[in-house]
């Protein structure tokens, strides 16, 4: 199984996670490929 991350994948995870932080929620489970 590939554990890698692609550019885009990386994009969107950090989109998502600064959206947490402005917005101030918990950050809840992105994929099951990556919880």
């Amino acid at each position: 199984m590939n554990r890698t991350l692609t550019r885009e994948q990386v994009l969107a995870l950090a989109e998502h996670i600064e959206n947490a932080e402005l917005n101030v929620h918990d950050i809840g489970k992105v994929t099951n490929d990556f919880p």
